[in-house]
């Protein structure tokens, strides 16, 4: 499967569950990890900018600073792509992140509501 199509069944698999929890309870929510990120600019990963006072990357030790080099063991170079793999799961699922320097940290999603 190539990457656009990756992307876009990842896509499809969200809007179907938005829409039954839509469905199902009027509202709807997506998972964060509670921190601002953007490509590391030597293209080593995905740079945590900012990181939530009390969020879920806040919980494990994480910071501003961190990168994250994959997610559940998939590779990560850009921001998007961690992006995607965060919201491919729900609010409350672990996931595991590669932090450079640090190796695997395990993370509880948290959610937004809409």
């Amino acid at each position: 499967m190539g990457r656009t199509t990756a992307l876009s069944r990842i896509g499809i698999d969200q809007a179907t569950a938005v829409g039954e929890e839509l469905v199902a309870t009027g509202r709807s929510s997506y998972p964060v990890i509670g921190a601002s990120v953007t490509t590391a600019q030597d293209g080593s990963g995905v740079l945590l900018q900012e990181v939530t006072p009390g969020g879920p990357a806040a919980a494990t030790g994480l910071s501003a600073g961190d990168v994250v080099t994959a997610v559940n063991g998939e590779p990560v170079t850009e921001q998007v792509e961690l992006i995607v793999k965060i919201r491919a799961e729900r609010p409350g699922d672990e996931i595991t992140l590669n932090i450079q320097g640090r190796g695997e940290v395990r993370v509880v999603l948290g959610g937004v509501q809409e």
